[in-house]
């Protein structure tokens, strides 16, 4: 990965003049950070030994037991990375920060977690949607402080359709996947529920399955701010 990239657009949030599709680029390369055992930690010639230091205590934050190998213009010994058998898909997923997130805050906790790096995590749950043109106007103006956010969202506009909320750096993404199960047909639930009973649990009366649950990583933020940002954006009457 680029340290010096990572140093100066997620770390300092500068202004970027990349192209539009460049943020799916950017969750794309947190999703990497996040889900692996090695990282790679290319051109470190050209951060200060301050600034590397800043920069691979983020990566701690995102992902906590990840080997770090460091080179210039990508030179690694192949035979540090090749012929390896230490990927454990579980205990890596379990590492990332959303896993970790998930595990062990819960959404009614006053503060954030903070882990060992000084990074903050909280989980958002609210079983109302939010209103589209709301949460549009809370991601034009998303806080500073937080560096990674991922999870999933549903609109009072569409109670079909459950949507992935993604951010990373000042790039912010909702992307419409599957639908949810209370929006099938009746006859198709009902044999769901025959064939998967625990799918029930958690199920609520008036929506279904259907749930935000997002999660937020960053630093120096107060939770019960984003929280309050967050409940304006919640359809009130649906």
């Amino acid at each position: 990965m680029d340290v010096d990239r990572i140093y100066r657009e997620f770390l300092h949030d500068l202004v970027s003049d990349e192209d539009a599709e460049d943020g799916d680029v950017i969750n794309l390369i947190m999703d990497q950070i996040e889900f692996c055992n090695i990282m790679i930690l290319n051109k470190t010639d050209l951060l200060t030994a301050e600034q590397l230091e800043e920069v691979k205590t983020g990566l701690r934050g995102l992902q906590q037991e990840a080997e770090m190998i460091q080179c210039v213009n990508g030179d690694v010994d192949l035979e540090v990375i090749l012929d390896r058998e230490d990927f454990d898909f579980e205990e890596v997923e379990a590492y990332s920060a959303v896993q970790r997130a998930l595990n062990n805050c819960e959404h009614d906790d006053e503060k954030a977690c903070v882990d060992e790096y000084g990074i903050s995590s909280f989980v958002f749950e609210e079983r109302k949607p939010f209103n589209r043109e709301a949460f549009n106007r809370f991601v034009d103006d998303y806080p500073e402080v937080l560096i990674r956010t991922k999870g999933y969202i549903w609109f009072s506009d569409d109670w079909k359709h459950v949507q992935l909320f993604e951010q990373a750096g000042r790039n912010a993404s909702v992307t419409e996947l599957s639908e949810w199960v209370s929006a099938w047909t009746e006859d198709e639930l009902d044999q769901l529920v025959n064939d998967y009973p625990d799918i029930k649990d958690d199920w609520d009366d008036t929506y279904g399955d259907r749930l935000n649950q997002v999660v937020f990583i960053g630093k120096g933020y107060e939770k019960a701010e984003i929280v309050k940002q967050l409940y304006d954006c919640i359809e009130k009457d649906a």
